[in-house]
């Protein structure tokens, strides 16, 4: 099972998630029986506009979960061929969509940046009809990718850094 923390969001005096804190199992209920180690997770939690969006990824056959209302439920988004990921949300703002980027090392050499971005009105993430689609790939060889991505001026700023291993 992969779990998630949930840790109370309070935003302008109303708590999102009861309780102080507590303990989500994210696989979804139709993937149940999966056996997965789904370890070395990457997650991201969207503020703003993507208040209450979250992306997951991890290693064990790679999936990418997602969920819109707080973690309270969950989907599977995609699986990946990747050695490691990390994921973040752009703060998006009230003109354009949230989106959530990964960055994925592939095959120990280059990363490959995708990108999803969350249809109109705030649906789920991915979903069936949004899965991450590739926007850049880095050449060369590295290792323990990192991603953040600053909105400024409606143009998304993506920032990925790594261990050289070349």
């Amino acid at each position: 099972a992969m779990l998630a923390l949930a840790v109370p969001l309070a935003t302008q005096g109303q708590v999102r998630y009861p309780g102080s804190y507590g303990v989500v199992d994210i696989i979804p209920n139709s993937l149940s029986g999966e056996t997965s180690a789904n370890t070395e997770p990457s997650i991201a939690v969207g503020s703003g506009p993507s208040s209450g969006m979250i992306v997951v990824h991890a290693f064990g056959g790679q999936p990418i979960f997602s969920s819109s209302d707080f973690g309270f439920h969950w989907s599977l988004v995609q699986y990946t061929a990747d050695g490691d990921a990390t994921v973040d949300w752009n703060s998006a703002g009230t003109t354009w969509s949230p989106t959530a980027y990964i960055a994925m090392l592939l095959g120990g050499g280059p990363i490959s940046i995708w990108s999803s971005e969350a249809p109109a009105g705030g649906a789920l993430l991915g979903g069936p009809d949004v899965p991450f689609s590739p926007l850049h790939v880095l050449p060369g060889s590295w290792d323990q990718p990192w991603l953040r991505v600053v909105n400024v001026n409606n143009a998304d700023h993506i920032y990925v850094c790594a261990s050289d291993r070349g």
